[in-house]
């Protein structure tokens, strides 16, 4: 319910910007494509069945095509993370792994100023790759757990300078089949190279 709440949110905010952009006319012209590199540091939504979460990392890299003369991007989104849960009893930790792809949609207000907010989303797919420590005897093995899952991310954030990029979003990663949750939120820091005013 919480993830369906907040989709809905991201796609009501997008449709007021746009009004907004739109009577204002704040449109920007901007170089038509760019690269960004970002770091995040990232948080399980969940504990699950855990006793603690721990704080993981992602790194991402994203291409982008700009409208020059609309507020919109577009591009392909490519990143790795990991995280650990802490079950109870035990300080074996229980790493979480995806490697994504997604194609990304922004829509960007006050492209003209030094502060451009920004709301978008994106989707796509997700390879797991969750390691958990397992006993055999005496003996503490590590099982894999690896498969496909769909992923959803809206992300709301800021663009600074038209080349620093502050971003919140959150990553629903799930696979009922494979019966494992990679869903975190992350808040990274990325620079853009390419793109900017024109």
């Amino acid at each position: 319910m919480k993830f369906r709440f907040l989709i809905f949110a991201l796609f009501v905010a997008m449709f007021v910007g746009i009004n907004d952009v739109s009577a204002k006319g704040n449109a920007a012209p901007v170089g038509m494509f760019e690269v960004e590199i970002d770091v995040a540091v990232i948080s399980p939504t969940q504990k699950l069945n855990f006793d603690k979460n721990k704080v993981g990392t992602n790194i991402g890299v994203e291409l982008r095509y700009n409208f020059r003369e609309k507020p919109f991007d577009v591009g392909l989104h490519l990143d790795g993370n990991s995280f650990a849960r802490e079950p109870k009893d035990s300080k074996d930790l229980f790493r979480f792994s995806s490697l994504n792809v997604m194609g990304v949609f922004d829509f960007n207000i006050n492209r003209k100023g030094f502060i451009s907010p920004f709301v978008g989303i994106g989707l796509g797919g997700a390879m797991i790759d969750n390691m958990q420590p397992m006993k055999i005897g005496d003996i503490t093995d590590k099982d894999r757990i690896k498969g496909a899952a769909f992923c959803v991310m809206p992300r709301v954030g800021v663009e600074i300078m038209h080349r620093f990029r502050l971003t919140f979003y959150y990553k629903h990663i799930q696979s009922e089949k494979l019966n494992q949750n990679n869903s975190h939120f992350g808040l990274g820091l990325g620079i853009a190279l390419g793109g900017g005013r024109r």
